[in-house]
């Protein structure tokens, strides 16, 4: 019994990675990190260390940062934090034209248009007050594997999803009520976007799909192949990490509690500002959120 508790926690981890990184929920922490914390400082106590990581799920393209997610192990605490970041998301200070926050992954620069991690982890540290050590980024293919290798999420879709864009080889075709979403089926789910209140209902759907997907990887029927579901990880995302690192981080979080893994929204209203959407982050509640939640 308590080897598959074990080994369901270690699942629990590597899903809630992989899936968040298309609009569910999850994180990825690296024990190089968590060394490094602690050789630069001998007298913090390993108890008190926060690893810190961002998740990205991109776009078809693979030019913007459609999903993005800060995440925090707080290892004193047993703590897992997730703050959503909106997409649409105004990033005050930038020069470029479009000061969406989904934009700041491709930009100009030493002469030429190219991918930024480095950026992205800039702007979430603006909007939010909150750095990351590292990152992971997946695409929504990966993210479909995953799905149908933990055979599937039972989901109660909100309402009727109707949407089709050949350009972006999206076809999506959802009727509302609880059902069982295979991968396609739950990829149509996050991409959808066309709610009344726009980026903030996509967000909300999602933060609910990342309870059902916990949900299901803590149930005590779940029963997966780790070795498989790592492996899909690992051809399914761009990451530094290797399977093995993947095995041996999912330990660094098998303590952690179901309720104990909190997921949270950046808090914000939806404006136009020069004729674009955006979505205006209130800084007095999110810095109270991340009072709460989060350690510096």
């Amino acid at each position: 019994m308590k080897s598959r508790s074990i080994m369901r926690n270690i699942i629990s981890y590597i899903l809630l990675v992989t899936l968040v990184a298309v609009g569910i929920g999850g994180s990825l922490w690296t024990m190089n990190v968590y060394e490094q914390r602690v050789e630069s400082n001998e007298e913090q106590a390993v108890e008190n260390l926060c690893i810190n990581s961002l998740l990205l799920g991109v776009d078809k393209e693979g030019y913007r940062t459609d999903v993005i997610i800060f995440a925090q192990l707080d290892v004193a605490k047993g703590t897992l934090s997730m703050f959503q970041i909106p997409r649409d998301t105004y990033v005050d200070g930038v020069s470029r034209a479009n000061k969406k926050i989904n934009a700041s992954y491709f930009v100009y620069k030493d002469g030429k248009m190219q991918r930024d991690i480095e950026n992205v982890y800039k702007e979430v540290e603006m909007v939010t007050g909150l750095r990351a050590d590292n990152y992971i980024l997946v695409d929504t293919a990966g993210f479909k594997k995953i799905i149908d290798a933990m055979g599937g999420v039972y989901f109660d879709v909100p309402e009727r999803m109707k949407y089709e864009d050949p350009e972006q080889d999206l076809y999506i075709d959802l009727y509302p009520g609880p059902q069982f979403l295979n991968g396609d089926k739950a990829e149509q789910l996050v991409r959808f976007r066309r709610y009344a209140d726009g980026d903030i209902g996509r967000v909300k759907v999602q933060k609910e799909f990342i309870g059902a997907t916990l949900d299901k990887v803590f149930s005590a029927s779940s029963v997966f192949n780790l070795p498989d579901l790592v492996d899909i990880f690992s051809r399914s995302c761009e990451t530094s990490f290797t399977a093995d690192e993947m095995y041996k981080f999912g330990f660094v979080v098998m303590g952690i509690k179901r309720e104990n893994i909190n997921i949270l929204t950046l808090e914000g209203v939806a404006e136009y500002r020069d004729g674009l959407s955006y979505y205006i982050s209130n800084k007095a509640l999110n810095d109270q959120t991340v009072s709460e939640y989060f350690t510096k």
